[in-house]
Parts: C-alpha cells; sequence; structure tokens
C-alpha cells in the first residue's frame, strides 16, 4: 500500500524533524521503528518516506538506512538494497550500536529527556555530554573519536 494522498503526505512528514536525522516522533513497533498508521494498516515508516520520494520499492529489496538510525526518516538517508547488504553495511558501520541520534555513543534518555554521549576504552565508561542539545552531544563524541582515533560515522 502507497501512500498517496495529500493528507496522508502531510500527516507523515509532521512526525519527522528537520535535522541530520530526522528521528520518528510517532508510535514504534517492538523492533523499534517507526510505525505509520495508513487506513488501517500499520507500516514501517522508513518504507513509507522512501515510497513518498521515489515511488513502489522494487521486489526483492528493502529499504535500508545508510545512517545506521533505525528511527530515521530523512529520505536523503534511505537507499534500497538486499537483505544481505543491509546485513553487510550493519554489521561493518557499528550499526548495532547506535541510538536515535543516528550515530554511535549519542542516545536519547527519553525518561529525563536530554542527550547522552558516551564512549567506551579499556574496559572503562567515559561520561562525554549530558544535556539537552544534540549537537553539543555529537561534538563532545567527534573530539572523543579524533583524539582516540576512532570514528564509526558514515558517508
Amino acid at each position: 500500500m502507497r501512500p498517496n494522498r495529500p493528507e496522508d503526505v502531510e500527516r507523515f512528514i509532521s512526525k519527522g524533524l528537520k535535522r541530520e536525522c530526522w528521528p520518528w516522533t510517532g508510535g514504534t513497533f517492538s523492533s523499534r521503528y517507526g510505525r505509520f498508521s495508513l487506513r488501517g494498516k500499520s507500516l514501517l515508516a522508513h518504507r513509507v518516506v522512501y515510497q513518498l520520494k521515489n515511488g513502489a520499492i522494487p521486489d526483492g529489496l528493502m529499504v535500508m538506512h545508510k545512517c545506521n538510525n533505525k528511527m530515521c526518516c530523512n529520505h536523503h538517508h534511505l537507499t534500497v538494497g538486499t537483505n544481505s547488504k543491509n546485513l553487510m553495511h550493519a554489521s561493518t558501520s557499528g550499526a548495532f550500536a547506535v541510538g536515535a541520534s543516528g550515530r554511535r555513543g549519542i542516545w536519547f534518555d527519553k525518561k529525563r529527556e536530554y542527550w547522552i554521549a558516551g564512549a567506551y576504552k579499556d574496559g572503562k565508561k567515559f561520561n562525554l555530554y549530558t544535556g539537552p542539545h544534540l549537537e553539543k552531544a555529537i561534538s563532545a563524541r567527534e573530539k572523543w573519536e579524533m583524539v582516540n582515533g576512532v570514528s564509526f560515522n558514515l558517508e
């Protein structure tokens, strides 16, 4: 099912924020992917936005997040590929450690409503930033990566 009415598009876009990653703010599936209800059916939000911008998803392909952020709905961060390609990308890019920010080591604490940037090195945990600004969390993590010679960002 493809959303094609203007009110569907407008309702969908209202759920995303315009930043580097557009984190889905609506409901989610238990898998932590965004959920968008359209005419009584629950759909994956990133697949909806891909179809809004690119048309139908080719048979045998899936919509992949280049940013590794399951909640991201920025169409620039989405591409199609096979399941094998998606798994290869995830396993080689640090995808399994990425949170709602779209960046490894940065996550949002919903209960306290602030961003946290952290890192582990030699078995020790480092708190790099805690506060309301995603940009400051990203900056703190990037500085840590530069000093420690590590980077997991794509593109």
